[in-house]
């Protein structure tokens, strides 16, 4: 599985990075900013993917009730139909 963003790179040094003296602070500030918004950004990801898997379960669910109603009255479900297409009919006849 892949590692999140925050672990696969958390700093600009490279190679030889020791040979060229210390580093300057405002490249530690950017290290510790891009290490944030990295976090923040696997935060969000995870966030949206629960969401997403809420929605998901509540779809399913939906579909679920609405089955079992249609396959215990299907004469209402019918009627139901009808009257909508009456009225999208109705609606279009009068554009």
């Amino acid at each position: 599985m892949k590692a999140s963003n925050t672990e696969e790179m958390t700093a600009f040094d490279g190679p030889g990075s020791a040979e060229r003296g210390p580093r300057s602070p405002g490249l530690d500030a950017l290290d510790s900013a891009r290490t944030d918004i990295l976090s923040r950004i696997d935060s969000l990801t995870s966030t949206v993917a629960d969401a997403g898997k809420a929605a998901k379960d509540a779809g399913l669910r939906g579909v679920d009730a609405t089955n079992r109603f249609a396959q215990a009255k299907p004469w209402q479900v019918a009627g139901i139909a009808a009257a909508v297409g009456f009225v999208v009919g109705a609606m279009i006849a009068r554009r």
